[in-house]
């Protein structure tokens, strides 16, 4: 029952949190080394106007709180930096405020194009994922020149190539640089430099999904990285010594990766200002919920791919074994040198340690699944089945005309979008006279009299005319007519960025098909040649050496690996066309 269990939360967290490997698969996911507890910040609202001179001495940021000192990027596996950076951020209704001190004996910078890849100069950056699915996430980088490299990133890189957009500009990004003493000056010594940086809502629309400024409460995926070289001083110019770069970084990851934004660290947005209240960071449960899952993931795919390697080295381990005994009776026989036994031998000895290494990890691996889903009462359960497994549409215009109905993106910018014009509707009735009918009837009794009554029948007809209202009916159909223009935008862009993810999910699950039958046809090629060159070897016919064999046996290992692992791309390319249609839960996949 586990296991069972273990397979549905992982299409459930597919579903939620849109990690789909894309290329991935074959190598072991990177998990930080560092238990996970995020940075967390809470981001005052200003009614202060923002100077961005660099200098962060205006009265809006006076008082605003800084974040924890910046530490390396593996966090307490490694020294604290040497040089101080921190952080403070600010909002309104327009603009998402950055300021940032950085000290800095030595200040230079050499990169002057925008876009350039500027981490190759000392750099700070900032890391945005506004709805926390770890895709569509905005990355900026900016040198002490000024100059400005920013991108959004579709999905993380260990999901796939192709993942960066960096044609993307911000559009009415400010930055503003400050350098407390002289820029690519080796002579003098220097304070340090800072940086203000204003990125507008408007920019965010799209993947933050609404360009309006975040709601009370609102919590964002965020971190900060500064990227540091040492220099040496030669013919008075500074020159990056060959040692790697420092990766300094507000929120730890544990490893020496960036983009992994399930790591990075929470800002919370509040209404108040500084001056009025101050609040405190409320934990989130659905980020400790999306934390579980994604564990619960990582896990579960290491563990498969682990476990599969094991079994494939095993295979090989005994062929190789086979090799040896052949190699020992001929050379009885005269027919191979001691040389030929010789490398065989050590090719024995190196599928050993391959074999060895390999079932370590699987256990391993094996441990940290069950610690987290429970013990695997029948690891067969388990086993892939990249064939037939999920329903897929037959082309891709079916594809794109299902994801119109079920896309939650396209549904819900539908739905505001037909709100609004109900809106406009209202407002416009406000500008329009009303009539009402209304029919009356009284009765009364005539005391004086036993017998006498009186009846009275009344209709009344009325007309309003709104001939004045100060404006406001006015007002308030231009404010929703622009309103529904604006979810209008929104809508056009939900359909064209539905249809572009669908239409790559589609390209994707047709190149890794491609990609799987022609591994398999290498295998079937290899598994061919390896027996053939093995018994002529055995048999004594041709010319086929042991280093013939051992390379036919090391091809056809290769093979096998790069099987599996096309196996498990073809399988989630499914489940991510799934995902990009709107049909990755439980009724369509029949798990319940």
């Amino acid at each position: 029952m586990k296991n069972s269990i273990g397979f549905f939360v992982f299409l459930f967290f597919l579903s939620t949190i849109k990690i789909f490997a894309q290329g991935f698969w074959g190598n072991e996911f990177p998990e930080g080394k560092i238990p996970y507890n995020p940075k967390t910040y809470v981001c005052y609202k200003t009614v202060q106007p923002v100077i961005l001179d660099g200098k962060i001495t205006e009265r809006a940021r006076r008082d605003i709180p800084w974040t924890d000192s910046f530490v390396d990027i593996e966090g307490s596996l490694k020294p604290n930096p040497y040089n101080d950076t921190k952080v403070k951020m600010l909002w309104d209704k327009d603009y998402f405020y950055f300021a940032v001190y950085m000290e800095e004996p030595h200040v230079w910078a050499t990169l002057k194009e925008r876009d350039a890849v500027i981490y190759k100069d000392n750099d700070f950056e900032i890391f945005l994922d506004p709805d926390g699915d770890t895709h569509d996430y905005y990355e900026l980088e900016v040198n002490a020149l000024g100059t400005e490299w920013d991108l959004i990133i579709t999905k993380p890189y260990h999901d796939g190539d192709k993942v960066a957009l960096d044609s993307w500009d911000i559009p009415g990004l400010i930055t503003s640089v400050h350098i407390d003493g002289t820029l690519n000056n080796p002579s003098d010594i220097d304070d340090g430099w800072s940086i203000e940086i204003a990125i507008p809502w408007k920019a965010l629309i799209g993947n933050y999904r609404s360009n309006d400024s975040p709601k009370d409460g609102d919590q964002w995926k965020v971190n900060f990285s500064r990227v540091h070289w040492e220099t040496n001083i030669i013919d008075s110019k500074y020159v990056k010594t060959e040692r790697p770069e420092y990766n300094w970084v507000w929120s730890p990851q544990g490893i020496i990766y960036m983009h992994m934004p399930d790591l990075w660290g929470l800002v919370q947005f509040t209404e108040n200002t500084i001056d009025k209240k101050t609040v405190e960071f409320k934990d989130s449960d659905l980020d400790k919920i999306k934390w579980s899952l994604r564990q619960l993931y990582y896990k579960q795919r290491n563990y498969f791919f682990a476990n599969e390697k094991y079994s494939i080295y095993q295979q090989n381990l005994n062929l190789i074994e086979r090799q040896v005994e052949m190699d020992q009776i001929r050379l009885d026989r005269g027919q191979v040198s001691l040389a030929d036994l010789a490398q065989s031998e050590s090719s024995l000895a190196g599928a050993k340690a391959n074999l060895i290494q390999s079932q370590n990890e699987a256990i391993t691996n094996k441990l940290n699944y069950e610690n987290v889903i429970g013990p695997l009462q029948d690891i067969n359960n388990l086993k892939k089945n990249s064939n037939g497994l999920v329903k897929i549409p037959e082309s891709l215009n079916s594809a794109v005309d299902l994801s119109k109905i079920n896309n939650p993106d396209v549904i819900i910018a539908k739905i505001e979008f037909e709100q609004s014009e109900q809106d406009v509707q209202i407002a416009r009735s406000d500008l329009t006279p009303t009539a009402s009918l209304s029919f009356e009837r009284t009765h009364s009794e005539d005391l004086s009299s036993t017998y006498d009554e009186k009846e009275k029948d009344v209709l009344k007809a009325t007309v309003s005319w709104p001939f004045y209202s100060g404006g406001k009916n006015i007002a308030a159909l231009n404010k929703n007519k622009n309103l529904k223009a604006r979810k209008r935008l929104l809508y056009d862009y939900a359909i064209k960025n539905n249809e572009t993810n669908v239409a790559s999910a589609w390209s994707n699950l047709q190149s890794s098909k491609s990609l799987l039958e022609s591994v398999r046809s290498q295998v079937e090629a290899a598994e061919i040649a390896n027996e053939g060159i093995t018994g002529e070897y055995e048999r004594g016919l041709g010319k086929r050496s042991t280093l013939d064999v051992i390379q036919s046996n090391s091809l056809l290992l290769n093979a096998q690996i790069s099987l599996a692992n096309s196996e498990r791309n073809y399988l989630l390319s499914q489940y991510n066309l799934l995902k990009s249609i709107g049909l990755l839960h439980s009724d369509y996949l029949k798990l319940r």
